[in-house]
């Protein structure tokens, strides 16, 4: 399998902009260019992915000759200022064995540095030369030549650089005795040359975008030298990464070949091939260079150089002293459950079973490092061909997390593929709306090259949107490319982050992704969202909760082992000090290694490591961890005292040029400051700056501070980053916090609120909301205070706070008391005329009135929001703000609608209807009042009237171009279709509505038209295709989280198995319909389920329950006025007496019914009347009228798509036939097959059965003894195969009884 593994680059920071264009983007640098007046170049000796070098005179030093390298043109400005601190640093760096860095500048967009020319040859020429290896005699060579390089590495190393690019390219050959402009052409015998000393070059300048190169590269090739930590864990590089590449370098120039030559082989932890040839001790040095783990290899380049030295001088013991130090960073241990559980995962991820882990423990315990350091991420892209993708939740960005995931799974994509356009598409047909939401997501030309959509819609809607682009772009490809998703810190997700999460988890769970989650234990508390999730998808064996607990003390030893150096025995007694003192939490447990280290407590003795009693003793226990951490504090002088004090302020990221500027340093003291913090363990280096190696110590050293001086860094660091950035991509959070707590009230006013808009923007209205509440403390004027206490009430209601919004409308009237009082008055047209922004005001108080009615309604006051809802009308009425009016009208409707006041909400819709007539702007409340009148028809049972509503209302919303309402209105016309029997009509009318929201992205609304359309297919007969539908609609509802929606599918899934004849499977469904119905207080689909369930007991015969079941079902839709539901539960009612014999009684509910049925035109109910009163007239004994009754519903059915009815109404017409007598058989017999065959045509199998059974009946009487027995056998094999236990013990009684010759027949 190829590996591409471009993504493990990391984060593209916020001000990237990756070149999108076919510009080409390096320099124009051609010969006699001359560089800052000083440098003019002569001829390009190389070139390269991350640039070119030539060969240039420096005219300001006799015409010296130098080397420049021309970087490429399109650099970001974080990439330029580190390049500048880099050379600035690297500049100081001297050392023989390092090419001299001369000068940095910048050609118009492109930065160059100037390095002293050495000559034409570099270690890879002379390894080029020899293809095979360099021969035997020319190893001593090699090997001093690698020796100079360690030297080097040395030097830099104790100045912690790191070069990050050691290879042979980099390794520059400076002959004795010659100039560069005599040197030799050939670089096969260059080995012979004496003298011949390595410099290395390009020390590290390029490192970041040198890996985004070697990395795009690994499609086609392998980063051969790079470091397997390099790639499992950026964040984990230091000087051994240098070693391993010394390593590479030295085996491909012995053999010829690399150690490992795909990226797959460098990660798969297996040794590299044995040098063959060579003495063992310079054999075990190159492996041990190799190595996999970086604390495997040589502590240092002093001790890899002084092993080389013994290896090469022959010495069968190494004479080199190990040298007793600490490492920085501790090598990975323990964990191996996890591990176990997480590969095994992997596995079966991989293969199509996708799964959520969710790894769960305290701060600091580890679950990064479990995923970040452990062997996982390579054992899963190796063994698996597990991608693996990463995104954090830092609390400030909204949706941090999954713009991460996003940003390194679409580059993946792009680099893949070479080309930005196949990674925007990605993003599917609304990939366009993640602006707004993910807008640092900008810039890469993505979200660019996708199409914009047609149009806006509600933030439902836009929502949906969003969530099916961030879907596909995360899922892109992964059928062929299986992969690891990873979100940490979902403490900080927002509401919106936990539902991407659940449709994220939900669409892997079909796909070979593995998604993975870590947050501290509190985060999945009951009731969480997280909590219900992780219980719904635990029924379906695919989640794996994950506890990462303390350290055992065999972890603790091999943690501890694995930071000192000799990696020897440890004292027992200091192990389990430390394990006491840190409660097993590992971050603490190094802490407090390191400050026995510090302390000189530790030492190496008889091959031993031992603590200083004394200093052990003294070790803080858990709770006194902070007075540990206050000697460290103790221990730095004034400036470093001074960068923490000013890092201690600053949130995330310590951006190394704000801590610079914002502690009054230069780059070099800086450096030299945030390396001493580094080595104690209290920062930690990034890319772009530092971290804090634990909250708690941030939040210790800040709380150090007085107040004073805690404003004045505040204030000071807010007005650095305005400063520094423009709006659109200013740290708007960070800045309104540094003004807030500067104390300056009107910016940090201003930037709370530029937060806010920036969080709602992308719907983390939780967020929003505390910002805004914020900001409210710091307004005093009125007028502003309105607005915002409106905005907070929106934001309330919208984050399931319906109360506390009401409280802040409420208090946002309160400050309209001064003016109420006039636009109360008699004549508020005279106020209105005075200026403009007295009508503003208006509007603006006329709305938070309607805000307030609506908050009223969903609390079920409905009297309160009728009261609200008349006040804002009257206002707007007198006003002549036609607009609000009208929408004040439909509120009012649909008000008086939920209070069941029917003929109150018919006038102002009515209203609102004589509003909006001839006003094209109002076609919007247009549409509303004439669905709102349709509705109200429908419950009436006025089906006709209804739709002639719809009809209306649908030219309307073509005018306006609201796709959405066009599709409610066609879905709604579905429903009355089915109503009415005009089943064709009604999936033609389902299938509309089914586009329109395909292609506005509407999947809520997609979800019920497809739950109608399976509905109506049922009724139709067409049941395999009802059963497709009703699937989608399942999963739609799932993925969406509509739990209602949900549950009423469950119900029509009932009603599809009930039609065909599978009464088991229904009776599960329907009783589950009805238990979460009742849960969640769904009345009409609880009384759906107790009448379904009513017609299963029926068929039982369960006569008592079945009674019981319609009895209550009946008064449930009384109690919410549904008239079908009254008139089918009536229906049911009527066949449950005549199957208990009263068919007088089942005749009178029958006639009534058919009456009301005819009433609201609804042919399904008039057909399914008329049928039971023939059934009921012919146990009666009144066969005329039977037989009358049940051609009148077959005349009925005739023009309809009803198959099952049509079933039941020709078996019926085969009953009254065969009463009537001999005379009729032949009649009846047509019909009893005329039954067989629809119900056989729509496997219907348990009305087929049935019927076999009343058939043989009729073949009894007419002395069809055999055709009888085949029958009533046929019958008993369908009920066998539906497990009908009662139907099948009759039809078997009945075969007896017509083999002993005891059979006579039935009425």
């Amino acid at each position: 399998m190829r590996l591409y593994l471009g993504h493990y680059i990391g984060d593209v920071g916020p001000r990237t902009q990756r070149r999108t264009s076919d510009k080409d983007p390096m320099p124009q640098a051609q010969p006699d260019l001359l560089l800052n007046h000083r440098y003019r170049l002569s001829v390009r000796i190389g070139q390269g992915g991350m640039g070119e070098v030539w060969k240039a005179n420096d005219e300001a030093h006799g015409a010296r000759t130098v080397a420049v390298k021309m970087m490429p043109a399109d650099l970001d400005a974080n990439d330029r200022r580190r390049f500048e601190r880099e050379v600035r640093i690297l500049r100081e760096v001297h050392h023989p064995h390092v090419v001299p860095l001369i000068d940095l500048g910048w050609h118009n967009e492109s930065l160059f540095y100037v390095m002293e020319y050495i000559g034409p040859f570099t270690l890879e020429d002379i390894i080029v030369a020899h293809p095979q290896g360099l021969p035997e005699e020319a190893r001593p060579w090699l090997f001093a030549r690698a020796g100079e390089v360690l030297e080097a590495l040395q030097h830099l190393h104790g100045q912690r650089l790191v070069h990050r690019d050691v290879k042979p390219a980099n390794v520059l050959l400076k002959l004795a005795g010659a100039t560069p402009h005599d040197a030799p052409h050939d670089a096969t015998e260059l080995w012979k040359q004496t003298g011949t000393q390595a410099l290395l070059a390009d020390l590290g300048l390029v490192a970041r975008a040198d890996l985004h190169s070697a990395l795009t590269q690994s499609a086609l090739g392998t980063p051969q030298y790079m470091a397997p930590e390099r790639i499992e864990s950026p964040i984990a590089i230091d000087e051994r990464s240098d070693l391993y590449s010394v390593g590479v370098l030295l085996y491909r120039g012995l053999t010829g070949r690399f150690p490992f030559p795909r990226l797959s082989d460098a990660l798969s932890r297996q040794p590299a091939p044995a040098l063959e040839g060579l003495p063992p001790p310079l054999s075990e040095v190159v492996q041990s260079l190799l190595q996999f783990e970086p604390h495997r290899r040589p502590a240092d380049a002093s001790l890899a150089h002084g092993l080389l030295q013994d290896a090469t001088t022959g010495m069968e013991k190494s004479t080199t002293e190990v040298r007793v130090m600490r490492r920085h960073n501790p090598a990975f241990k323990g964990r191996k459950s996890h591990l176990e559980t997480l590969k095994i995962a992997a596995s079966q991820s991989a293969r199509g079973h996708g799964s959520w882990m969710h790894l769960e423990g305290e701060e600091g315990i580890g679950k990064t490092w479990l995923l970040q350091r452990s062997e996982f991420r390579s054992r899963a892209l190796i063994e698996e061909g597990l991608q693996h993708f990463h995104g954090t939740f830092d609390g400030r960005e909204p949706h941090s997390g999954f713009r991460r995931l996003l940003e390194q799974v679409l580059g993946h994509i792009e680099r893949r593929s070479g080309d930005t356009q196949i990674a925007a598409d990605a993003l599917g047909p609304w990939g366009h709306d993640l602006k707004s939401i993910l807008p640092r997501l900008l810039g890469h030309g993505w979200i660019e090259g996708c199409s914009p959509s047609t149009e806006e819609g509600p933030e439902e809607l836009m929502q949906e949107r969003v969530f099916d682009a961030v879907i596909r772009g995360l899922t892109q490809d992964s059928e062929i490319e299986p992969r690891t998703l990873i979100l940490e810190d979902i403490d900080h997700a927002d509401d919106f982050d936990l539902e991407l999460l659940r449709r994220l988890i939900l669409a892997a769970v079909d796909l070979p992704i593995l998604v993975i989650t870590t947050a501290t234990p509190p985060m999945r508390s009951s009731g969480s969202p997280l909590h219900r999730l992780s219980n719904e998808l635990e029924l379906e064996n695919r989640f794996t909760l994950l506890p990462v607990k303390a350290f055992e003390e065999n972890e603790c030893e091999g943690l501890i082992q694995s930071l000192l150096i000799p990696e020897g025995p440890i004292d027992p007694s200091l192990i389990q000090v430390l394990l006491e003192r840190s409660n097993g939490v590992p971050l603490l447990m190094v802490q407090l290694f390191g400050g026995l280290w510090n302390r000189s407590a530790l030492t190496w003795q008889d091959d031993l490591w031992v603590a200083n009693p004394e200093a052990l003793a003294q070790l803080p226990v858990p709770e006194m961890a902070r007075n540990h951490f206050l000697q460290l504090l103790e221990g730095l002088d004034a400036q470093q005292r001074r960068v923490l004090d000013v890092a201690s302020v600053m949130s995330g990221l310590l951006d190394f040029d704000v801590l610079c500027e914002a502690c009054g340093l230069d780059d070099f003291e800086l450096d030299a400051q945030a390396r001493v913090l580094i080595r104690n363990g209290i920062l930690y280096q990034e890319p772009e700056g530092f971290r804090w190696g634990h909250s708690w110590e941030q939040e210790f050293v800040q709380g150090e501070l007085t107040q004073p001086m805690l404003q004045r860094l505040n204030l000071r660091l807010g007005k650095i980053l305005e400063a520094r950035y423009d709006s659109s991509d200013a740290p708007v959070q960070a800045i309104a916090e540094h003004f807030s707590l500067g104390g300056d009230e009107g910016k940090g006013r201003e930037w709370l609120l530029k937060a806010a808009d920036r969080a709602e923007a992308a719907w983390a209205h939780d967020r929003a909301l505390e910002l805004c509440e914020r900001a409210l403390q710091w307004t005093r004027e009125d007028a502003v205070r309105r607005i915002l206490l409106a905005r907070i009430g929106d934001l309330r209601c919208r984050t399931g706070k319906p109360e506390s919004g009401r409280q802040a409308y409420t208090e946002a009237m309160g400050l309209w008391t001064a003016v109420e009082g006039r636009w109360l008055s008699e004549d508020p047209q005279s106020m209105l005329t005075d200026d403009k922004e007295s009508h503003e005001h208006l509007n603006e108080y006329v709305e938070l009135i309607q805000k307030i009615g609506e908050a009223e309604m969903h609390a079920g006051e409905y009297e309160h929001a009728l009261s609200s809802f008349s006040k804002s009308r009257e206002l707007a009425r007198r006003a002549q703000m036609t607009a609000l009016t009208a929408s004040a009208c439909c509120r009012q409707g649909a008000a008086h609608t939920f209070n069941d006041q029917l003929d109150a909400a018919r006038d102002c819709y009515q209203e609102a209807i004589h509003i909006c007539a001839g006003d094209e702007s109002l076609d919007s409340n247009y549409v509303l009042a004439l669905i709102g009148l349709s509705s109200l028809d429908r419950r009436s049972g006025q089906l006709k009237e209804a739709l002639e509503r719809l009809d209306e209302a649908m030219p309307i919303a073509e005018r306006s171009s609201h796709p959405m309402q066009q599709a409610g209105i066609w879905g709604q016309r579905g429903t009355l279709f089915q109503n009415q029997g005009r089943f064709r009509e009604a999936v033609q009318a389902y299938i509309t509505s089914r586009q329109l929201r395909e292609e506005c992205g509407d999947r809520r609304g997609l979800a019920i038209t497809l739950m109608n359309l399976g509905r109506t297919l049922i009724s139709s007969g067409e049941t395999i295709r009802a059963q497709e539908s009703l699937q989608q609609a399942l999963d739609l509802f799932r993925e969406t989280g509509d739990l209602q929606g949900r549950i009423l599918t469950l119900g029509n899934l009932g009603s599809l198995h009930y039609h065909r004849g599978e009464h088991r499977r229904s009776h599960e469904l329907l009783t589950n319909y009805l238990e979460l119905s009742m849960q969640h207080r769904i009345v009409r689909a609880e009384a759906d389920a107790l009448v379904s369930l009513g017609m299963l007991q029926l068929e039982s015969y369960q006569l008592s329950e079945a009674h019981d079941s319609l009895t209550s079902g009946l008064a449930l839709f009384e109690k919410v006025g549904d008239a079908q539901g009254i008139l089918r539960a009536k229906l049911t009612q009527a066949r449950a007496f005549g199957r208990s014999g009263d068919n007088s009684k089942a005749l009178e509910l029958a006639l009534t019914t058919e009456e009301r049925s005819r009433e609201a035109r609804s042919a399904p109910l008039i057909i399914d009347a008329l049928r039971i009163q023939s059934e009921a007239h012919r146990h009666l004994g009144a066969l005329d009228v039977a037989l009358q009754k049940v051609e009148s519903a077959l005349e009925e059915v005739r023009d309809q798509r009803l198959p099952y009815s049509e079933g039941c109404c020709w078996r019926t017409l085969g009953k009254v036939q065969r009463d009537r007598g001999f005379e009729w058989a032949d009649r009846a017999g047509q019909a009893f097959e005329k039954a067989l065959k629809i119900f056989e045509e729509n496997d219907c199998q348990h009305a087929l059965a049935v019927t076999c059974r009343e058939f043989a009946h009729f073949l009894y009487q007419v002395e069809e003894q055999p055709l009888a027995l085949q029958q009533l056998k046929r019958a008993a094999k369908h009920f066998r195969q539906l497990e009908s236990t009662e139907e099948l013990s009759i039809t078997e009684s009945f075969i007896s009884q017509l083999e002993t010759g005891e059979y006579r027949g039935t009425s």
